[in-house]
């Protein structure tokens, strides 16, 4: 005897099934067995005696005789109310589980799989939500931490900071001397538009800024987003086009427009700043033909303190192992230098730069054999008359130019005149504070022959080096 419900074969005289619990008795039994005796006759009557007219085969093949479950969608689709735990474990003898028609949705749409419910929504959901908190929450803890930098860091990073210029040498004969050192990028005109590179274990950042009406270059320097130097150069300070120029320890490069060059269609040659308007470096070209024949008895002139012509005394046999001692001990926090030849003698000064934006240049020289130096104000570099005992230090702002011409005569230095260049627009020349026509401002600067070398310094540990060899 079997159990109506689950099929489990029992014997006679069950009361229920033992494997799934449906109570029943003797004669539901019985009237089952005849349900089975009847239904395998009608089975082999049918197979027997196949019907003619409305029998259709479709191909598949016949249900076996033993097959217990009726070929049915009501019977593989119901599960009964009191169907037991069993049915729902895979590999049970369940139609829905080995009746591999089930799983076919052209013949049972109704057996596909059961949709997600709306707890289980939920929890994807959020999970997902989750996710995405977390990887924000990742993106601004990273930021933070790069851009948040202490007080004590910023001062350190401008202690430690040098110009790019006076720490990588590039080769200028590249269309881009980018290298894992130092980065360039460029603006549409070639220009440089951003520097990267590090120096002292710390990377710093430059924009370059291009102002073409008042011709000046504005470079911030930024360190972890944060900014730390600004550096004006003016657009005079640049001879050549297209090629790169290390100004103030500061690499430039201007193009043919930037400079006024004839061979530039975008911007007319007359609207360029003239070069006179740099005071120190005055174009030959826009000198005046002829020298006012009378000069404003309050305009000082350059010849005002004698030039030396006392015939050069021969330099101490050690002059450069007195310099050399001198770097050893000093307390100057210095970058970079130069030798040249201000006054008229044998031995020659030494020039230090300092670090950062605007600040003190050093004019060192060797007076009874011991090295004395003169610190001028802040400063863009200097300028000098050779061997003539003049040189000038000074620095541009917003296009304009102000600064100091000095005289060295071999054991001091001291204050000739104070000079004052206006931007493009301006025309407020001043010397000593005596205002001037832009003719007379020339002049007076053309006779001094002014030259500039600021950008054949040598970085501060190859100086003693260049010293033993300079000739």
């Amino acid at each position: 005897m079997k159990c109506t419900n689950c099929g489990h074969e029992m014997p006679d005289n069950a009361k229920f099934c033992e494997m799934c619990g449906k109570p029943f008795d003797i004669e539901q039994t019985q009237l089952a067995d005849d349900d089975i005796r009847d239904d395998f006759n009608n089975f082999n009557a049918r197979e027997n005696n196949p019907p003619q007219n409305d029998y259709v085969n479709n191909g598949s093949p016949d249900r076996p005789y033993d097959d217990r479950y009726h070929d049915d969608r009501r019977y593989i689709n119901e599960v009964p109310a009191y169907a037991p735990p069993q049915y729902n474990v895979p590999g049970y003898n369940d139609p829905r589980v080995n009746d591999p028609r089930i799983n076919d949705p052209n013949l049972y749409p109704g057996s596909q799989k059961p949709p997600m419910s709306g707890q289980k929504k939920a929890l994807i959901i959020s999970a997902v939500a989750l996710g995405l908190v977390i990887a924000i929450l990742t993106g601004v803890i990273i930021y933070v931490s790069r851009t948040k930098v202490s007080a004590k860091e910023l001062d350190e990073a401008k202690e430690n900071f040098l110009p790019p210029a006076q720490v990588y040498q590039i080769d200028a004969a590249l269309v881009d001397p980018s290298d894992d050192n130092i980065k360039f990028k460029y603006d549409s005109r070639a220009r440089i538009s951003s520097c990267t590179y590090a120096v002292n274990d710390r990377t710093y950042d430059q924009s370059y800024g291009y102002n073409d009406k008042t011709r000046v270059i504005k470079i911030d320097t930024k360190y972890r987003n944060h900014t730390i130097f600004s550096k004006e150069i003016g657009y005079d300070r640049v001879e050549e086009a297209n090629k790169f120029v290390a100004v103030d320890g500061y690499y430039i490069r201007l193009d043919d427009t930037s400079l006024g060059s004839e061979s530039s269609s975008s911007v007319p040659v007359e609207t360029a700043a003239p070069k006179a308007a740099a005071p120190m470096r005055p174009a030959e070209t826009q000198k005046p033909t002829e020298k006012p024949t009378e000069q404003p008895t309050e305009t000082p002139k350059a010849t005002s303190k004698p030039k030396a012509t006392e015939k050069p005394t021969e330099p101490p046999a050690d002059w450069r192992d007195i310099y050399i001692d001198f770097l050893n001990g000093t307390s100057i926090n210095y970058s970079s230098g130069i030798l040249i030849y201000i006054n008229n003698d044998d031995t020659p000064e030494l020039v230090l730069y300092t670090t950062g934006s605007a600040m003190p240049t050093y004019i060192c020289y060797i007076s009874d054999g011991i090295v004395k130096s003169f610190k001028t104000d802040a400063s863009d570099g200097i300028d000098y008359s050779k061997r003539s005992g003049y040189f000038v230090s000074g620095r541009m702002h917003m296009g304009a130019y102000s600064g100091t011409i000095y005289y060295f005569d071999g054991d001091s230095v001291t204050e000739d005149h104070t000079v004052f260049c206006p931007d493009i627009n301006g025309d407020e020349y001043q010397v000593d504070g005596d205002s001037m026509t832009k003719s007379e401002y020339e002049a007076f600067i053309a006779d001094y022959s002014f030259v500039n070398e600021d950008s054949k310094f040598v970085l501060k540990h190859n100086l003693p080096k260049y010293i033993r060899s300079f000739e």
